[in-house]
């Protein structure tokens, strides 16, 4: 599926400026996030970043100018764009990855897991976050899985590192209960960010040339509270937030090459797995019955006998 771009940050202004006030202008960041086709659903919404009604107060705390733009704390606007899979093309002009809560059942393929492995160690960046979004990229990040999810309040560690301590303040402080979960074990070299109970919740990860955010939890950063998600967006919470985006961040001139990893999306492979088995015939009847529009597979906005005809002919299709 190719990247939809869902929102730039660049003002009217700018376009008609001079050739040469443009040339003067900063790179945008280009921030790739998992689209409302694989997010966890939320009321007639998603929790995808790009787009997703929970997220709303932080997506528009990243795209203000005067946070990341000219004249802003950063001086690089960021732009969002959002897709169904990672793809060497996907990635191609991508800065930073951005991945939050799946949807139950779905996973990153393998060759996801190895392309988007590759693109940190090119010197990407991947922010990542949600209750069980370290079990989601543990084969990226070399994390434990999400364990011990609970009602749980967190604390921000007071660590000398630039996402506690960086460009858009201090994170401090702590966060009252809602259901989170920790990570069970971190990689040597590995920050912890946030802790509850003394296990951790959040850390920075370096890997090759890139850096990496992941977060036990999706409710420090929605203010929806529906799914049901309770907010506890707050000072502290905004204040992470962007300052994980601006770490991990590349400095401008970073350029993604496509490392040869074949990983086309497979429409029919719906539980995720990588192949094509009778799982994808019941998971196909599951979201039918429930009416998801991940089984509209003519595309008409209705549900009937034609989409398991579609479902059929993508089956015996095959995966590229």
């Amino acid at each position: 599926m190719p990247k939809i771009r869902a929102i730039s940050t660049i003002p009217a202004t700018l376009a008609m400026a001079p050739a040469a006030a443009l040339a003067q202008a900063p790179v945008p960041i280009d921030v790739l996030c998992i689209g409302p086709e694989r997010a966890r659903a939320c009321a007639d919404s998603s929790f995808a970043f790009a787009s997703g009604d929970p997220h709303t107060t932080f997506r528009n705390a990243v795209l203000d100018p005067s946070s990341f733009g000219a004249g802003g704390v950063v001086e690089r606007p960021i732009v969002l764009s959002e897709v169904g899979a990672f793809t060497a093309d996907a990635l191609a002009g991508v800065d930073v990855v951005v991945i939050t809560q799946f949807e139950t059942g779905d996973e990153l393929l393998p060759c996801e897991v190895a392309l988007l492995r590759d693109f940190v160690e090119q010197g990407g960046g991947l922010f990542a976050w949600g209750n069980r979004v370290p079990t989601t990229v543990m084969d990226v990040l070399g994390v434990g899985e999400a364990t011990a999810c609970m009602a749980r309040g967190f604390a921000f560690e007071p660590v000398d590192h630039p996402v506690v301590d960086g460009p858009f303040g201090v994170a401090a402080g702590g966060v009252s209960p809602i259901f989170a979960c920790v990570i069970d074990g971190l990689p040597a070299g590995a920050t912890t960010l946030v802790t509850s109970e003394g296990e951790p919740m959040a850390a920075a990860i370096d890997i090759g040339a890139g850096s990496t955010v992941v977060m036990a939890d999706d409710e420090w950063a929605v203010t929806m509270p529906a799914c049901p998600a309770a907010s506890r967006w707050q000072a502290s919470t905004r204040t992470f937030g962007l300052n994980a985006f601006a770490h991990v961040a590349p400095a401008e001139g970073f350029a993604y090459a496509d490392p040869g990893i074949p990983c086309a999306a497979c429409e029919a492979d719906l539980d995720g797995d990588g192949a094509l088995t009778i799982f994808d015939f019941l998971a196909f009847q599951n979201l039918f019955d429930a009416m998801d529009p991940r089984a509209d597979f003519d595309g008409d906005g209705d549900f009937t006998i034609f989409d398991f005809l579609a479902f059929q002919n993508a089956f015996d299709a095959g995966c590229p």
